[in-house]
């Protein structure tokens, strides 16, 4: 996402780092209220909660007609971040719970091996997708515009800085930047799938509320 307001959208650093804000906040303010709740609902259903609303966020992104920030990017993430925020607590608190008092240190040390490993696996694999998206949808949003040879030749040179091409032509920086919104919108589905399989696994192997004294 900074990418796309800061390449596409003509964001700065600084406005693209407040732009996530919305999904920060939302998490912040969640959280606590979210890991209470855990006891009240249980488990399961707010890490079914949690990862479906996150889905629907991420779904919101990859619909997007346009990068308008305020119409299209800021409910999108304020969606994720409340899914986020449901999630996160709930999470920590079940994989607490769910090994004996001598295994919690272990268990928190899997937990963010897991989750740092996940995270680089996700911009491995995703980057991969999105550049194979972005270089199909360059080719067909030329071949579309009828470009020249000539007209071709600084995208394919710049092909491999994405939408940070540097392109003199507005109609091939229009085509680079409509590419990198496919291939945004490519990884936001993939992300939706992600997420809705975690809340399906969620409702598939957590048991129910838990009772308490």
């Amino acid at each position: 996402m900074p990418f796309v307001l800061i390449q596409v959208d003509g964001f700065s650093a600084t406005l693209a780092g407040f732009a996530s804000l919305p999904f920060i906040v939302a998490i912040v303010v969640l959280s606590r209220m979210a890991g209470g709740l855990v006891y009240r609902v249980g488990a399961r259903t707010m890490l079914v909660l949690g990862p479906t609303l996150v889905a629907s966020g991420f779904a919101c992104f990859a619909l997007l007609s346009d990068a308008s920030y305020l119409t299209s990017i800021f409910p999108a993430t304020l969606l994720v971040g409340i899914g986020m925020g449901l999630t996160v607590a709930p999470l920590t608190t079940t994989l607490m719970e769910s090994v004996p008092q001598h295994s919690v240190g272990l268990a928190s040390g899997v937990n963010n091996a897991v989750s740092r490993v996940a995270s680089l696996l996700a911009i491995a694999v995703l980057g991969t997708a999105l550049g194979f998206a972005f270089n199909a949808r360059v080719n067909g949003r030329m071949d579309a515009a009828h470009l020249s040879t000539a007209q071709r030749a600084p995208i394919d040179a710049q092909r491999s800085s994405l939408a940070g091409a540097r392109l003199s032509a507005p109609i091939a920086r229009q085509i680079v930047h409509a590419a990198y919104i496919d291939g945004f919108h490519v990884v936001a589905g993939a992300c939706t799938l992600l997420a809705l399989a975690s809340a399906l696994t969620a409702a598939l192997t957590l048991g129910g509320k838990k009772k308490t004294a």
